[in-house]
């Protein structure tokens, strides 16, 4: 921006007419702590003879060896006579720079591309300067196709609703629509000008630079949290299971009342059973979303430098057994829960995964029943056994090689 876009960009915001009052400012004064009252000022109004007071209080102040800052309202012949200091007007060049103030536009990106995680903030980088870029081309497309301020008015609240709502679903169809907002927010401030575009094209580039910088010079690895990431997977899988077991004993039950129960026995196990279940749905969703925490933070640890990608045999295998887990269990659970009763052989398989997913030693029967319906649940407590077993030689593997380095 130069001193006559500069100056362009000033007459414009008075397009809208003048607001009398001092209730706005007073509110802004109030928000920033009431600057006004923290800093020697002499503020001059009236109808005739401002700029002349000004002028003399200036003077006098100068000459008594102040450094005196002095702001006045219209100019004679130049807009940079409106800032002084010690009687120097503004430089047109700084009157020029300090218009663009467009490093808040860095900081901004900064602080919103920059995560804790180092993957994160180099995903975050590429699709935020993706978006930027084809946020200014739509907007330069955009301002040069049409000048009709119905048309900025109905893309202006469309790219608001659209860029906050897809923040968390689509970052970079985020970052284009939040752009295209940003953008037409300052083209209804200063339409004479497309310099804007370049100017946020540019400082996102810096911000984004920047952002990546940090994350090398201040790191944070994502294996420092996989152990703790890897726990509560296995202790969501435990909790899917016992809850599962839970579930289908009382559906036993309920099929199979005692023979002296009463009506009221009947609906105080139905009352159960569906309590039961409840649980399990939300062991279930619970499992599901530590499943999600491990891999998504496992395939960021895999985007991250090699020699930061720690345990990756162990880590891998604990995703692959722990989802073989929880399958085996969404499917066991409803069988059992139609069986009469549970034989003996499946029953020591059950209490053999438990164990091993408690950290103990346990050992499984060699063969279990397999008589009709039993077929079809002998395959999922096999692999559940196995599963189980392996996840408990993952977990003491990984936890010995993250020992020396807590």
């Amino acid at each position: 921006m130069n001193y006559q876009e500069a100056l362009d960009y000033l007459h414009d915001l008075c397009k809208f007419g003048i607001n009398l009052g001092m209730d706005k400012i007073e509110k802004l004064l109030s928000i920033l702590d009431d600057p006004q009252h923290k800093i020697k000022t002499i503020h001059v109004a009236g109808t005739n003879g401002k700029g002349s007071t000004s002028a003399m209080i200036a003077n006098i102040l100068k000459a008594s060896g102040l450094k005196v800052g002095f702001y006045t309202s219209p100019h004679l012949h130049s807009y940079t006579e409106r800032i002084r200091i010690n009687g120097v007007d503004i430089p047109p060049s700084e009157f020029a720079q300090g218009m663009e103030a467009h490093g808040y536009w860095i900081v901004l990106t900064i602080i919103i591309v920059m995560k804790p995680g180092f993957a994160v903030t180099r995903q975050r980088n590429g699709l935020r300067l993706t978006g930027t870029l084809i946020g200014c081309g739509l907007a330069l497309l955009l301002f040069n196709g049409t000048q009709n301020v119905d048309v900025f008015v109905a893309v202006l609240v469309v790219s608001c609703v659209l860029g906050y709502s897809l923040v968390q679903v689509n970052y970079m169809a985020a970052a284009i629509f939040n752009t295209l907002f940003v953008l037409l927010v300052f083209h209804f401030l200063a339409p004479t000008t497309n310099t804007v575009i370049g100017q946020r094209l540019v400082d996102t580039v810096i911000g984004c630079g920047l952002a990546l910088l940090c994350s090398y010079i201040l790191p944070w690895w994502e294996h420092s949290f996989m152990a703790s990431l890897a726990q509560a997977m296995k202790k969501s899988n435990q909790e899917f299971l016992r809850t599962g077991l839970d579930y289908a004993r009382l559906a036993r039950v309920r099929s199979d009342p005692p023979g002296d129960a009463v009506p009221d026995d009947a609906l105080a196990i139905e009352a159960q059973l569906h309590e039961a279940e409840l649980r399990w749905r939300v062991a279930r969703k619970n499992m599901h979303i530590a499943f999600g925490n491990f891999a998504s933070a496992f395939y960021r640890m895999m985007d991250e430098p090699a020699k930061r990608q720690k345990n990756v045999p162990e880590l891998n295998n604990l995703l692959i057994q722990n989802h073989v887990l929880a399958s085996q269990i969404t499917s066991a659970v409803p069988i059992l829960a139609s069986l009469d009763a549970v034989p003996d052989g499946i029953q020591m398989s059950l209490q053999a995964i438990q164990q091993s997913l408690d950290g103990q030693e346990a050992e499984a029967p060699v063969s279990i029943e397999t008589e009709g319906q039993l077929a079809a649940l002998a395959y999922p407590i096999r692999q559940m056994v196995k599963a189980a077993q392996l996840i408990r030689q993952e977990m003491r593997g990984l936890t010995t090689t993250t020992l020396p380095a807590a």
